[in-house]
């Protein structure tokens, strides 16, 4: 039976504490942090997915304010900051559409010598008022609740990691995904029925033919944007411009491959080290599988999910998916009618003025930070240069068709 559509978007901010332009880190102006996230913000509310999982997400006070003001009537908002970084993980659940059962933390270095101080976050979920809709048009979110019908649970994670810069780091991008993996499936399994859905999405900083990624195959995911687009389309994705410049494809939304129906509980967990084993003891009190079943709203016992990648684009939509990005900047411009003076901030981003946002203008590069670069506008609204200057990663969706199954005799 089939139970609707799901727009699930992963998307790297770029932290302001790591966007560097001409020297200068964005994290110094507040001014120029705070206008380029409302862009985002206005993307992210325009587009109005059902689960949105953002990378470098910055635990600054202010920025986090903003995110709830301007977002949180519409997703409820949960996160993880890395235990040695000012950034981490979140993941928007649009509330219309879901009742969040529970979130799990996963640090990484709890579980390896190699895991840094990387995170993931899961956040466990199911589709609620399935029966009377969402109320009308334009009326404010109805908050999910045991008055309507809801689905068996389906489980979302994120995570952001390790940069190869070196060899090994290649070997803790392996080590951080076994990981992720391990425990998620691990949470899942305490808390859900068997055969419950398992939505990976995030920033792998590694390409479709890597270790990484083939660890993933390995335990039981596909690609979705290779599944809904073909494998031709989906290896030529260019998703990132890094500090290098290099052109890559490394964000990806992985789905277990049980969602598309093709079994998957054959896979074995990946072993963890033994890291992992010494900490299992100090964690054995703590049972998250326990708080998710009673946070659960009453579902059909009987019946699965099944998860279908139908559609797959990165954003802005009309832009192919193999453009070569620009590396994101700021400038400063001299403001008009004075004279620069060291004591006096005139600082101006390429982000516009902020009676722009006001006004619904989207002039993100009203100061062109790209000498002789041509003004390529395919994205309506927007032009190309503005999108580059959002972040140093493209926005990525991917459509989900969810399907109400049966379950075989005994999975229940």
């Amino acid at each position: 039976t089939f139970l609707g559509r799901l727009k699930v978007l992963t998307f790297n901010l770029l932290a302001p504490c790591y966007f560097r332009s001409d020297g200068i880190y964005e994290s110094t102006s507040m001014t120029k942090t705070m206008k380029r996230h409302k862009c985002i913000i206005e993307v992210l509310r325009e587009q109005r997915c059902d689960v949105c999982c953002l990378q470098e997400f910055w635990f600054n006070d202010y920025l986090r304010d903003l995110y709830q003001e301007e977002l949180g009537h519409l997703y409820s908002i949960s996160s993880l900051q890395r235990t040695r970084s000012e950034d981490g993980v979140a993941i928007l659940m649009l509330k219309e559409k879901f009742h969040v059962v529970n979130q799990h933390d996963i640090y990484f270095r709890e579980h390896s010598k190699f895991g840094h101080d990387r995170v993931a976050l899961v956040v466990l979920a199911q589709m609620a008022n399935m029966e009377g809709g969402a109320g009308e048009p334009g009326s404010a979110p109805r908050e999910p609740s045991a008055a309507g019908k809801c689905s068996s649970p389906m489980a979302f994670v994120t995570s952001h990691l390790t940069y190869p810069h070196h060899t090994l780091d290649e070997y803790s991008r392996l080590e951080q995904a076994k990981v992720m993996v391990g425990k998620s499936k691990q949470f899942v399994e305490g808390s859900c029925p068997p055969g419950t859905p398992i939505v990976i999405s995030g920033d792998f900083n590694g390409t479709l033919d890597d270790q990484v990624s083939n660890q993933m195959r390995v335990s039981g995911y596909l690609d979705a944007f290779s599944e809904a687009t073909g494998a031709e389309q989906s290896i030529r994705r260019i998703t990132h411009c890094d500090h290098r410049k290099n052109q890559k494809g490394v964000d990806y939304i992985w789905m277990s491959e049980a969602s598309e129906g093709r079994g998957g509980g054959g896979h074995a967990e990946p072993a963890l080290d033994q890291v992992s084993q010494q900490n299992s003891n100090a964690n054995a009190k703590r049972d998250p599988g326990a708080q998710s079943k009673l946070n659960m709203l009453p579902f059909d016992v009987s019946k699965g999910l099944e998860l279908r990648a139908e559609d797959a684009y990165l954003l802005p939509r009309d832009v192919p998916c193999d453009m070569k990005m620009h590396r994101p900047k700021f400038g400063k411009k001299r403001a008009q009618g004075l004279e620069a003076d060291d004591n006096m901030d005139v600082g101006y981003s390429s982000l516009g003025e902020e009676s722009d946002f006001d006004t619904g203008k989207w002039t993100l590069n009203s100061l062109d930070s790209y000498d002789n670069v041509e003004d390529v506008s395919f994205a309506s609204g927007m032009d190309w240069k503005s999108w580059c200057n959002l972040s140093d990663h493209r926005p990525m969706v991917v459509h989900f068709d969810v399907y109400s199954t049966e379950k075989n005799e005994g999975e229940s």
